[in-house]
């Protein structure tokens, strides 16, 4: 009784002769005298026929312990659990029980595919992040080549602005050397005109 998992021995005919406390919690029993006397596969299993993973003739038959990982229970409400059968030996050492330890994994197992979950979750965030990441890379490369066409157009414009300007200042300074020509033709014709008169 001091296992806080089911425990169970049975015969050959595959009735209960012991079980502890545990086996009262894992069955929904009240009472051990529920259990004693029982077929296993009726009270532990509440099956009908021997279970097909049940290793108490193979345990007979060996003399060896073996151990099944079995799946009871409706969709939903599945209940993981590792049998061990073993074999009981009298003190002439000739097999008379086998008994059957229930170790309930259901929680570990619910604990695993969480976690799995949880990893692919994971693995889609980040998926996520590097996809956003490498639009961030793209967009930085896509304002850099923005950047260097801008300094470019920005060189370019500011030539052409240069050339205009020496363009306008040469046409300023031919303009003022044409009203400097004119300028001095008419004093010439004014002092001529004056000489004249």
């Amino acid at each position: 009784n001091g296992l806080s998992q089911p425990i169970i021995t049975v015969n050959d005919g595959f009735k209960i002769m012991l079980a502890n406390r545990a086996s009262l919690a894992f069955t929904r029993q009240s009472s051990i005298t529920d259990m004693v006397g029982q077929i296993c596969h009726q009270r532990m299993y509440k099956r009908d026929a021997r279970c097909v993973w049940c290793m108490v003739e193979r345990v007979r038959s060996t003399g060896e312990p073996t151990q099944v990982n079995v799946l009871l229970g409706e969709p939903g409400a599945e209940r993981h659990l590792d049998v061990t059968f073993f074999p009981i030996f009298d003190v002439n050492h000739n097999l008379v029980e086998v008994a059957e330890f229930v170790s309930d994994k259901t929680e570990v197992v619910e604990m695993a595919a969480s976690i799995a979950k949880f990893k692919d979750k994971m693995r889609e965030f980040k998926k996520a992040r590097i996809e956003d990441m490498n639009e961030i890379t793209e967009v930085k490369k896509a304002y850099q080549d923005l950047t260097t066409e801008h300094e470019r157009v920005v060189d370019r414009n500011g030539k052409m602005l240069k050339v205009i300007e020496r363009l306008v200042s040469e046409d300023k300074a031919r303009e003022l050397l044409n009203v400097r020509t004119e300028l001095m033709e008419v004093r010439n014709k004014l002092y001529r005109s004056t000489e004249m008169i």
